[in-house]
């Protein structure tokens, strides 16, 4: 009964129109109003413990990073690079898009700040050249979805909070998934460009060229600092120098002595905006604080247990099982926040699948995968909602394209949820 109570009321809130922290909030409160439980104490002392962990504190770190990258004139340098290694290949500046996606997302670990820094230039740049606007959007909300995939990862972080899973471990895992995505992502993207024919009229190929000209060495010189920063977050964690959140920390100073001494792009009067902008980008973590409170009555409840136990019931085929799985998770991501998705069903799903033998690193990488692909699917699909606001067109005109993008991703989730050397390779690698 308190089960039902808690995640009916949930959806109800939901789909009344509250925003998530609000419904998870009021979720709480009738819980107690009904059932007393542990009182509004309880509530309190779980919401205020949801963000005190010393791990989390990495997140606004890896917010003010990319924020810093994105003024400091990385961003611009990075694609720059992107473009000498595309050159003139068939849909050349999508695969730019995406590719350039793949390295910020190597920085930020953020979906929408990838899609708002690399979309940012990138979609009115391909509009120019000739692309559509539904083409450049989707393209730049598919490559956005790597940004919770390819380490560092937000999404990693809270998985391994809410499962005490290593978050080392995570990053790795998702190193090889985020690869293969955006491999197919290009693929899709080439056919596309090439039934579409979408070629560079001459104005843009001239400023194309201009790059080109420059040569893929010096193209790569310039964007050193901006390829250093994975090497460094990850060699830092790996090497056992720091952790994940002194990483982030490290890629946050990294970045504001680029932006200011290297590049020059960075002065004192713009940081004000670009720690206000950052702070923005962190609210959510007002969310994860009602979802760890709400988390943790279900677990005081036993409704996890009963979960597992109900669907454990019906089967203990770990291949079915995981199916469904992937089923609900990508329900959830159309409907739902992924962090507080992420925070809510990894403790539930991980007491599913763990008798089966399924590893937390693998079904860490299967829900982040699923939740980084509700990112461009409706009604939510945050990062198509942030590249239309660039492109100022409508969502559901770039569905034509977003879907298509959309196949090859699940084809890359299936390999991921039957492969689990996929994701465990590197891993038990190192």
């Amino acid at each position: 009964m308190t089960g039902v109570v808690l995640i009916g009321s949930l959806f109800v809130f939901v789909f009344l129109g509250f925003p998530i922290a609000i419904a998870l909030g009021l979720s709480c409160c009738l819980y107690v109003a009904m059932f007393g439980g542990g009182g509004m104490a309880l509530i309190v002392e779980s919401f205020l413990n949801g963000t005190n962990s010393f791990t989390l504190l990495a997140i606004p770190f890896f917010m003010l990073s990319g924020e810093l990258m994105i003024s400091g004139g990385i961003s611009q340098r990075l694609i720059n690079f992107c473009m000498s290694l595309v050159k003139n290949r068939p849909g050349g500046l999508a695969i730019v898009t995406i590719i350039s996606s793949m390295f910020f997302a190597a920085i930020s670990g953020s979906g929408p700040a990838t899609v708002a820094c690399i979309g940012g230039i990138m979609i009115p740049q391909m509009v120019r050249a000739g692309y559509s606007k539904e083409f450049a959007t989707a393209a730049a909300a598919a490559g956005g979805a790597l940004g919770p995939i390819i380490p560092p990862s937000i999404l990693f972080l809270l998985y391994g909070v809410a499962t005490n899973t290593s978050v080392a471990k995570l990053f790795l895992a998702g190193v090889i998934p985020g690869i293969l995505m955006g491999v197919a992502m290009i693929i899709v993207a080439t056919k596309i460009s090439k039934k579409e024919k979408y070629i560079p009229n001459e104005a843009v190929q001239a400023e194309l060229q201009a790059i080109y000209d420059k040569g893929l060495f010096h193209n790569f010189k310039e964007a050193i600092w901006a390829l250093l920063v994975p090497i460094i977050i990850l060699g830092g964690i790996y090497s056992g120098i720091f952790s994940p959140t002194e990483a982030a920390i490290v890629a946050s100073v990294y970045a504001l002595f680029a932006g200011m001494f290297i590049y020059k792009e960075l002065s004192f009067r713009d940081l004000p905006g670009v720690f206000i902008r950052a702070a923005r980008g962190c609210s959510f973590l007002v969310i994860i604080s009602f979802s760890t409170a709400f988390a943790k009555l279900l677990t005081l409840e036993g409704v996890t247990t009963s979960i597992a136990n109900g669907v454990l019931a019906l089967t203990t085929n770990k291949y079915i099982i995981l199916i469904m799985i992937n089923i609900l998770l990508l329900i959830v991501g159309m409907i739902m926040d992924a962090a507080p998705a992420t925070i809510i069903l990894s403790p539930i799903l991980l007491s599913i699948v763990q008798p089966l033998g399924v590893d937390p690193i693998q079904l860490g990488v299967i829900i982040v995968m699923n939740l980084a692909i509700g990112m461009i699917t409706p009604p939510v699909g945050i990062n198509l909602f942030v590249g239309c606001k660039i492109s100022k067109i409508q969502l559901e005109s770039t569905l034509k394209f977003a879907l298509q993008l959309l196949v090859y991703m699940l084809v890359v989730l299936i390999l991921a949820t039957y492969v689990p050397a996929i994701s465990l390779f590197l891993p038990n690698l190192l």
